[in-house]
């Protein structure tokens, strides 16, 4: 029974990012934040589990701010859609908390992004064709190769426009297919060598949770653009330049209309 629950769980978070791409029309979060740099903070989609130094994790009212709205115990997961970067920092939003977390302060679980970025150099592009997907009509679906459980079936395959992202060749030879989106789910797996063996020894087991560092990939995550502080030294100096050219041009102006008009003023003394 706890294998089923388990199986159960994995197949939810994967089918969360499926309506992620729905999330700003249908989940944005209602916070102040969000709503003015909304064109800063990107997709994030990935599960972390809390990991600050005092035993929680701090959920800010906005990165901005030092109004603490709740605190996520250690150890506790939480799946996050949306992050973005303040002042050089990157910040996750907390829907259950309805606020924002350094990421500092999280511990990232292993996913598929993971087994990607251990093991890209070793991707390749799929050559081979689909017989004996054909012949099988369905295919074990795993989140990575060498996962411990198996996540769903894909059945009733339709080999139309079917392709894989890249393949990855396991030690054993056997060949695997990543797949980014189909019927709903995105970004999983298939052995494309044994694609009905859901007993497939579990060769590569998620670690533990570990620090999360930024995609610099465009396929995984966009790029974060730094939101600046408003009251920034940066900004100031720039608003302090500003005046000063601004006065100084007044002034310049004042003096040249000054000489123009002094020069056009009959002079009472000829008349």
């Amino acid at each position: 029974m706890k294998k089923y629950v388990v199986v159960l769980i994995t197949v939810c978070l994967m089918l969360i990012p499926s309506f992620a791409a729905l999330a700003d029309a249908l989940v944005a979060p209602e916070n102040a934040f969000y709503s003015r740099h909304r064109d800063y903070v990107v997709s994030l989609n990935r599960s972390f589990s809390a990991n600050g130094a005092d035993g929680y994790a701090s959920v800010k009212k906005a990165p901005d701010s030092g109004r603490e709205v709740g605190r996520i115990p250690n150890g506790e997961v939480e799946y996050f859609h949306y992050s973005c970067m303040y002042d050089g920092e990157y910040w996750a939003f907390s829907f259950s908390h309805s606020g924002w977390v350094r990421i500092d302060q999280l511990l990232v679980q292993y996913d598929f992004i993971s087994f990607e970025e251990d093991h890209s150099k070793e991707f390749h592009d799929y050559n081979g064709d689909f017989a004996e997907l054909e012949e099988a009509g369905a295919a074990i679906m795993w989140p990575w190769p060498g996962a411990e459980e198996p996540v769903w079936t894909m059945e009733d395959i339709e080999l139309d426009n079917f392709y894989f992202r890249f393949a990855y060749t396991d030690s054993h030879d056997r060949e695997w297919g990543f797949i980014m989106y189909w019927r709903g789910v995105r970004n999983f797996w298939i052995c494309i060598s044994d694609p009905l063996n859901d007993e497939i020894p579990a060769f590569n087991p998620a670690p533990g949770p570990r620090p999360w560092t930024p995609s610099h990939n465009p396929d995984r995550l966009p790029v974060h653009i730094n939101i600046e502080p408003s009251g920034s030294p940066g900004l100031l100096i720039t608003v302090v330049i500003s005046v000063a050219v601004l006065v100084v041009a007044t002034a310049v102006l004042i003096w040249v209309f000054w000489k123009q008009g002094k020069r056009k003023l009959p002079d009472s003394r000829t008349e």
